[in-house]
């Protein structure tokens, strides 16, 4: 009788059950991202390009960094980003570069980031463009390159869609 009642006592403890852990999922992970839990997510997004390879696993890999640059874990970030390798498409050699640059930011490394920007082409279609200018605006300012995160502005208007968005991105400058 004692060795049953310590097995039914011990059985409702929880750090002896079998743990089960969903398996990730694209879902959650954009969930985790919508709700903000930006470390949560990248988790996620690493464990699924862990279960795929090529150009599907560095998208998985390009979204954990973006998380990670949103969760402000920038060492976290280096480290995914550095685990991209090739083939990349074009868009993703893009995004690789700009995640780089936005690590850097986070990282407190501000002339890092304003010298792996200026490395990079700037693109010659709207989204593109605009990210780039976006970013290169706020690399300028965390560098004191006033003058050229205002014509980052100005340029980057151009390439935005509407005017709510070009009168947004005025507010956004001043």
């Amino acid at each position: 009788i004692g060795v049953a009642t310590a097995m039914l006592a011990l059985s409702g403890c929880p750090g002896l059950r079998p743990t089960t852990t969903a398996p990730p999922t694209l879902d959650n992970a954009q969930a985790q991202a919508s709700q903000g839990d930006h470390a949560s997510a990248a988790a996620t997004y690493e464990a699924l390009a862990a279960q795929n390879s090529g150009t599907e696993q560095n998208g998985f890999l390009l979204l954990a960094a973006r998380e990670f640059i949103l969760a402000r874990r920038g060492d976290d970030a280096a480290r995914v980003l550095a685990a991209i390798a090739p083939p990349l498409t074009s868009d993703q050699t893009f995004e690789k570069q700009m995640f780089g640059v936005e690590t850097a930011l986070v990282r407190s490394q501000p002339q890092q980031a304003w010298q792996q920007l200026v490395s990079i082409t700037e693109p010659r279609n709207a989204p593109l463009a605009a990210r780039y200018l976006e970013l290169k605006e706020r690399v300028a300012f965390a560098t004191g390159r006033v003058a050229d995160a205002v014509r980052s502005e100005i340029a980057r208007e151009r390439w935005l869609p509407s005017g709510a968005e070009r009168n947004a991105a005025r507010r956004d400058l001043l």
